[in-house]
């Protein structure tokens, strides 16, 4: 198959996606010329036809980077599994607590208690006593020093 196209240079995508003339082309040669009926000549291109088709191809271990190829059997992958949560629940039983964490300053007091914002006003506590006019304090002097409780 001689393909003559500026596109069959290109590697990758652009190889692959040669659009409809790569179509044509391969079906009119498997049309015109199947069987064993191949000269010498296109057995040679079909063949750097084929090898480049198979040097395109991702290899297994890309395939397993990727998730797309399953790198282990099921009874493996649950072993894995249950190998990584007996870990992880290792991991979480030492965990140090809150108080550990602040004794050794790794945590600060706003990060493990909630601070929420609040809003600004004169939080100095009220006197009522300061603001007694002489009469008033008069009157409460005879309610809490009553006559009858002086004797």
């Amino acid at each position: 198959m001689t393909n003559s196209s500026p596109r069959s240079k290109d590697s990758g995508t652009a190889a692959r996606s040669s659009g409809a003339d790569a179509k044509a082309n391969r079906k009119s040669d498997t049309t015109s010329s199947s069987g064993p009926h191949k000269t010498p000549g296109q057995k040679a291109v079909t063949l750097h036809f084929l090898f480049r088709r198979l040097s395109q191809r991702p290899s297994t271990e890309e395939l397993e980077q990727r998730n797309i190829l399953k790198q282990k059997n099921e009874a493996e992958e649950q072993e894995a599994k249950q190998e990584l949560k007996r870990r992880l629940s290792r991991k979480l039983s030492v965990r140090p607590t809150v108080a550990e964490l602040v004794a050794r300053r790794i945590l600060c007091f706003n990060e493990y208690v909630e601070v929420t914002d609040a809003s600004t006003y004169d939080r100095r506590a009220d006197k009522p006593w300061t603001r007694l006019t002489p009469a008033d304090k008069v009157l409460w002097g005879n309610k809490v020093f009553k006559p009858h409780t002086l004797h």
